[in-house]
């Protein structure tokens, strides 16, 4: 793709994340390339930044995407403490939580994210309320969760009536 396409879109695609992180209480704590790892005080909102980043992806690829491929993401979520310097935990270079989230997400699916089970034990209705699917990382169990449906770009024929 032409290189500022391809600057263009990760701007924005950094932007994107960000804002969602943002509006959901969480920081960003680092990233390379198209990864981003965000921390949160709440699992409750890393689960809705994370089904609104998966969700908004429709958006961002119709408008902001200037490459000729879709953005896709996949995401992994986990639960625990961090030792950090100043008690920022944006500072922290590496912590067992965060290794299993990134192992969570190379196990995701393209478009779904996976939670810890015990991350999902924070969220209303645990675990069975994620999802079905499971997956094992390390020894820690989590769950997928998937978008209901996918929207078919596909044109319906037919009319609408208005009454």
């Amino acid at each position: 793709a032409d290189p500022l396409n391809v600057e263009f879109t990760f701007n924005e695609y950094h932007q994107f994340v960000e804002t969602v992180v943002g509006k959901h209480a969480g920081r960003i704590h680092s990233t390379a390339g198209d990864g981003v790892i965000a921390v949160f005080d709440e699992p409750a909102n890393a689960y809705a930044a994370s089904k609104q980043l998966l969700g908004g992806l429709f958006e961002f690829n119709a408008f902001r995407n200037r490459v000729e491929r879709p953005i896709e993401l996949r995401a992994g979520m986990h639960v625990g403490s961090v030792l950090a310097p100043g008690q920022d935990a944006t500072s922290v270079n590496f912590a067992h939580v965060i290794d299993i989230a990134a192992h969570m997400q190379k196990e995701c699916p393209i478009g779904c994210l996976v939670v810890s089970e015990p991350a999902a034990a924070y969220l209303p209705g645990g675990p069975d309320a994620v999802g079905e699917e499971r997956v094992s990382v390390h020894d820690v169990k989590g769950v997928i969760w998937r978008p209901r449906h996918k929207i078919d770009p596909t044109p319906v024929s037919g009319q609408i009536g208005i009454e």
